[in-house]
């Protein structure tokens, strides 16, 4: 999974979002947030809703758990389980930018 041109943003904090974020979002077709929490009521729909106003809140993609009781384990493998891990964040941006891919064809 190489090749790709991205961009990262670090957000320190949920909320305010940074104002710059829809100068970010116009630079690119496909804004994926990623967050290690629930993403209802999350940085995601913050970055939603800050989007919606500039017309940009379809380019958004939302990486995060699902609101369900989730079973009991260790963090890593529950991230892991949802494509919150090292492996799940790159496929994830990956197919942001390029479209889903085959499972015959996932390294």
């Amino acid at each position: 999974m190489q090749g790709l041109s991205c961009g990262v943003i670090n957000a320190r904090w949920v909320k305010p979002v940074d104002p710059r974020i829809a100068d970010w979002a116009r630079a690119y077709p496909t804004v994926l947030t990623v967050e290690d929490n629930v993403g209802a009521g999350g940085f995601g729909g913050a970055v939603l809703e800050a989007l919606a106003p500039h017309g940009l809140a379809g380019r958004v993609r939302n990486l995060a758990l699902p609101d369900a009781f989730l079973p009991h384990g260790k963090a890593s493998d529950i991230l892991k389980e949802h494509g919150l891990d090292a492996a799940g964040i790159a496929r994830a941006v990956y197919e942001a930018v390029t479209g889903p891919v085959r499972k015959e064809d996932r390294i």
